[in-house]
């Protein structure tokens, strides 16, 4: 951790202060994410039209996460 922050494949998360920062399990909430093209590289797996956002697979490495991204801009891969 460095700064109330943890690193992780997907890039620096936030913890909550107060958090121990040498074992514990990170979950984040779809919505929690974005694509970003100045982010971290990934591999767009899946993608899935749900309305107003695309339900979205990626994954670095071994790991994987999903991304509700709106709908109004469609996915792409970077």
């Amino acid at each position: 951790t460095e700064g109330g922050r943890v690193q992780t494949a997907f890039g620096a998360v936030p913890i909550q202060h107060g958090a121990d920062e040498r074992n514990g399990q990170l979950m984040v909430r779809p919505e929690g994410l974005r694509l970003d093209p100045t982010g971290v590289p990934a591999e767009l797996v899946e993608a899935h039209f749900a309305g107003p956002y695309w339900e979205l697979l990626v994954r670095i490495g071994d790991e994987a996460a999903t991304v509700r991204h709106p709908s109004a801009e469609p996915p792409h891969e970077s």
